[in-house]
């Protein structure tokens, strides 16, 4: 999906009948396993060992290139020097694209792998924001458990329904009749942002 439009296009022409849910990474940048990202990408540009990017980088020229770019990332807490040892600095130029690639190999590999009584009807993501429909609500729990197994240092939170309605990316969506709706929805921590903003003036 290349944004919230596209994805709402895509939501309401589901059958709003079924149970619907919502499988949100948590701290998704700083748990992006970067080396295992880095050969993902190398994958998906360098087919045969023969291939090159540009011209004249070949794999593991280009290899270097990525490994300088997003690995020793150093930063300052309280004082001390750290080095970053994995996952995505936040503020990273690049952490955006890491992500979003990592997701991506993520989630062909549970789909590719997932047993078929707890197999998603529709699986649709953007980045790290997912709207799922089952064909029973005794499935979002067993797939939750199935996709939390998959890597030990990346953790989905369950979010579903309440209400008939559903928080997915900055939409709202909810059940209306026999189809879903969609509004604008904001995060908390988006109005109490926009309190303390309010209040510097």
């Amino acid at each position: 999906m290349k944004n919230s439009e596209e994805y709402k296009s895509y939501i309401l022409c589901q059958n709003s009948d079924l149970p619907m849910t919502s499988y949100d990474v948590e701290s998704l940048f700083t748990n992006v396993p970067v080396a295992e990202t880095v050969e993902v990408i190398l994958d998906k540009i360098f087919i045969e060992p023969s291939d090159t990017f540009l011209i004249s980088y070949d794999r593991c020229h280009f290899k270097k290139l990525l490994e300088l770019a997003v690995l020793d990332t150093a930063f300052i807490l309280n004082d001390c020097l750290y080095k970053q040892v994995d996952g995505m600095a936040m503020g990273s130029p690049l952490g955006p694209t890491f992500s979003n690639i990592f997701m991506c190999s993520l989630e062909e590999k549970v789909l590719e792998n997932c047993p078929l009584n707890v197999y998603p009807l529709v699986y649709k993501s953007f980045v790290d924001d997912t709207f799922v429909l089952f064909k029973s609500a005794f499935h979002l729990h067993q797939f939750h458990f199935y996709i939390n197994e998959m890597l030990p240092n990346v953790k989905f939170i369950l979010e579903k329904e309440e209400n008939g309605q559903l928080p997915v990316l900055d939409l709202l969506v909810s059940r209306h009749n026999v189809s879903f709706n969609s509004s604008v929805f904001r995060k908390k921590t988006y109005w109490s942002g926009f309190k303390s903003l309010c209040a510097c003036f």
